[in-house]
């Protein structure tokens, strides 16, 4: 089934109902995604509505610091890539101005403050933690992705 399938496919309601309830709203810019653990207990891990998720409580949750992923070389390849992808296809206009159109790691501060990751970075992030840690994301954050591409 091609991406263009599943946007048009409609999931009968009680199956929608399963990927619904992993992904909860806190308010109109902020989801959280639950993840289970290691030790049973679960994490909840802020997305914004925008897809970015918290990469600094994501790597809490698996034990280990972001900074150590960010100062990866074949991390920052990674970013490059996926800015200079993202970049070359928005209005050329814009990137002549020189006004950054696309940034892959926001910092912000506050409430849920924290660095932010584009979610095309999020699931190389999980991977880094560990395999299994990343199937755990999988189950319970990428649900939201799959609404996504549906709506």
């Amino acid at each position: 089934m091609t991406t263009a399938d599943l946007k048009n496919h409609q999931l009968p309601n009680n199956r929608l109902e399963v990927f619904k309830s992993n992904i909860t709203k806190v308010d109109d810019n902020f989801f959280n995604c639950p993840l289970t653990l290691t030790n049973g207990d679960t994490m909840n891990i802020p997305m914004r509505n925008d897809g970015y998720i918290n990469a600094t409580l994501l790597c809490t949750a698996g034990g280990k610091l972001f900074s150590n992923w960010y100062q990866n070389k074949q991390t920052k390849d990674l970013i490059n890539a996926l800015e200079s992808d993202k970049e070359n296809s928005k209005n050329k206009e814009i990137l002549n101005a020189g006004i950054p159109v696309f940034k892959s790691i926001q910092v912000t501060k506050g409430r849920y403050g924290g660095s932010w990751i584009h979610p095309d970075l999020a699931i190389q992030l999980a991977q880094w933690i560990s395999l299994q840690f990343a199937i755990k994301f999988l189950v319970g954050c990428e649900s939201y992705y799959f609404l996504e591409m549906l709506s």
